[in-house]
């Protein structure tokens, strides 16, 4: 898919000084979103609703085969080509129904869903995260916590704001989708 950094090989190293190390060969990426918002946080709107269509086609694909990626963050969203991919598949889960439990809750504490506490593993743990991240991206911080609640920043304006709040929602069973939130055009209206 474009919109997920491409792995070509893996392995380790057989001969010379690195012998025994491992080594993974992927696409080049420019660089993370964590380093583009480090540099220029917050990011202009236009740019971010362009990150925002690419990362939920990307997830939309992810989640059609039946994978969660459960580590979606700054850091794992790449430039490359001249568009945003996901990356760093490390954490990531298949599942074979709309749900999965674990004992070992897995992800980056700020991007956590409130579910994943319980061992919850869903597709709606990925859009809480990207919730989280639109929002570190249109204002440079992370939401506000109220409890396990997170609120959207005044100054968000719509379309957006309507995406942060559907994929913050507490109740995984009502927040929205990838292809939901992917819906939702530029300008505010559905497709």
């Amino acid at each position: 898919h474009p919109n997920l950094l491409r792995y070509f090989d893996a392995g380790n190293i057989q001969a010379g000084p690195m012998a025994g190390a491992l080594y993974i060969a992927m696409e080049l990426a420019n660089e993370s979103l964590q380093h583009r918002l480090t540099r220029s946080a917050p990011l202009p709107h236009d740019d971010v609703c362009l990150l925002a269509a690419e990362v939920l086609s990307g997830l939309d694909f992810l989640h059609q085969r039946k994978c969660v990626h459960r580590d979606i963050k700054p850091e794992n969203i790449l430039s490359g080509h001249g568009s945003w991919k996901l990356g760093d598949f490390g954490l990531l889960r298949v599942i074979h129904a709309s749900a999965a439990k674990t004992s070992n809750p897995m992800g980056t504490l700020h991007y956590l869903a409130p579910e994943a506490y319980s061992g919850e593993i869903t597709f709606a743990l990925d859009l809480w995260a990207f919730g989280v991240v639109l929002h570190q991206c249109l204002t440079g911080r992370l939401p506000q916590a109220k409890g396990m609640q997170r609120e959207v920043d005044a100054i968000i304006q719509s379309p957006l704001r309507e995406i942060i709040e559907g994929c913050l929602e507490m109740d995984s069973a009502r927040r929205w989708t990838a292809p939901q939130a992917g819906t939702v055009r530029i300008t505010g209206s559905a497709k």
